[in-house]
């Protein structure tokens, strides 16, 4: 094990070295992480509500910018008490998905 940890160290060490930047620097914002339960709520509320448009395209993934054409809504004070993971984020529906949007209008989650 010893052996391991020293190649892995050396390459980390050999990767900066060459200017490969470090994982951390690299990788995407943390996506939204929902239990079943607040997946399931949500879909209970959204999915129901014929006041909230659905888009007919759904072809949308998590890590993606929301598109212009895209109408992004926030939640009601009540979905945000039930689910308070996504108080600060907005949404979208389409194709009987939600699609749950950060701040910088980056999909994060997709419940289906």
């Amino acid at each position: 094990m010893s052996r391991a940890l020293s190649r892995l160290v050396a390459a980390a060490l050999l990767a900066l070295a060459c200017g490969v930047p470090a994982y951390s620097q690299t990788a995407p914002s943390a996506e939204i992480k929902l239990t079943m339960e607040q997946s399931h709520v949500l879909k209970e509320f959204l999915l129901s509500d014929a006041s909230i448009p659905k888009a007919a395209k759904a072809d949308f993934a998590v890590g993606q910018k929301v598109p212009a054409e895209v109408t992004v809504r926030s939640f009601s004070e009540e979905v945000g008490n039930k689910v308070p993971a996504i108080k600060a984020h907005r949404f979208f529906i389409g194709g009987g998905k939600i699609f749950i949007v950060s701040k910088e209008d980056m999909i994060e989650a997709v419940i289906e």
